[in-house]
């Protein structure tokens, strides 16, 4: 007896199977039997995990039905799988692709077939990267699949440093490092960049070019500085002095030069050791109070002053004396 697809058999407890009955997928069997059952297979696979190219996969098809159930395909699986009976698919993708393939279930009721796909991915292994750099100093890691079908570039971080001190004898190193991290791992490069030797002239000026990625500049000290304005070498015992803000002249000009000139005249006092008729003796000097024209002028009247300050003063003291003396003889003769 067989209950074809869509179909329903419903039996009692009285049914009593001399045979076979056969219920195919999809067709429905209730209620007791006594006898012999058998159910057709179902796949109920509905899709299979991706693979790796030259990496172990594995997977199971499944289905219902009265066991056993064995398995077939039709079709093409991916290089280096194999289904068998019990269901199983197994082995070492060797090739990248999407694989269509149909399977088939079969038992003692018949047999059910499903399409299905295995999509197997190229697993890309690269080895160590080569470096490219430019002009500026600046690097790229390139990165290629051992089996050519791929390749990766990165840029790489850029760091330098000075490995060896330029000097007026002799050339200096830069040394710049490139890093870069690929597939989990950090890789880097390093590339060496000649220094100039220092030129100890300064009198040749402050911008002489270094070709080192950017012109490097020097001050009068011989300290160089690169394209960012970094001290790159600092020249020993030598400091760079500011420029004077003041003209040197002013620093010059004599202040309170007739006040100097003035002050031993005014301590001298012949006049107060003769007390008869004072005699008043016109002082040129006074016009040396006057403000000069010039520095020059100030210190030629000053000068000028200084002597008639001291002539009228033995002049003065003269005056006395004779005087003194005119007394004195006019005071025998009336005795």
């Amino acid at each position: 007896m067989r209950v074809p697809n869509g179909s329903s058999l419903q039996s009692n407890n009285n049914l009593t199977n001399s045979g076979t009955i056969i219920v195919e997928n999809g067709g429905a069997l209730t209620g007791e039997v006594n006898g012999k059952v058998i159910y057709a297979p179902s796949i109920t696979t509905e899709s299979l995990p991706e693979g790796k190219v030259n990496e172990k996969y594995s997977a199971s098809l499944t289905a219902t039905g009265s066991d056993p159930i064995n398995w077939g395909v039709t079709g093409s699986l991916p290089e280096g799988l194999t289904l068998s009976e019990k269901g199983t698919i197994t082995g070492t993708p060797t090739a990248s692709g999407d694989y269509l393939f149909t399977v088939t279930a079969s038992n003692d009721a018949g047999s059910v077939s499903k399409e299905l796909t295995i999509k197997v991915k190229h697993v890309h292994s690269y080895g160590e990267p080569t470096w490219e750099w430019a002009n500026d100093n600046t690097a790229k890691a390139i990165f290629k699949c051992e089996k050519g079908d791929d390749t990766q570039s990165l840029s790489g971080i850029m760091s330098s440093k000075i490995t060896k001190d330029a000097t007026c004898d002799a050339k200096g190193i830069r040394t710049y490092t490139a890093k870069v991290t690929f597939g989990g791992k950090e890789y880097t490069a390093t590339k060496d960049i000649e220094i100039p030797a220092l030129s100890c002239n300064t009198s040749q000026g402050n911008d002489q070019p270094y070709d080192d990625g950017g012109p490097f500049t020097r001050n009068e000290c011989g300290d160089v500085f690169d394209r960012w304005g970094n001290l790159i070498y600092d020249a020993p015992d030598c400091v760079v002095k500011p420029k004077p803000t003041t003209s040197p002249q002013t620093t010059l000009k004599p202040e309170n030069t007739t006040e100097t000139t003035l002050d031993p005249v005014e301590t001298e006092e012949p006049e107060q050791s003769v007390e008869p008729e004072k005699t008043t003796t016109p002082k040129p000097t006074t016009q040396a109070s006057s403000t000069p024209d010039s520095d020059v002028k100030v210190e030629k009247e000053n000068s000028f002053g200084f002597i008639w300050w001291i002539l009228g003063g033995i002049g003065v003291v003269i005056v006395g004396i004779v005087a003194y003396l005119v007394i004195k003889n006019n005071t025998e003769d009336d005795e």
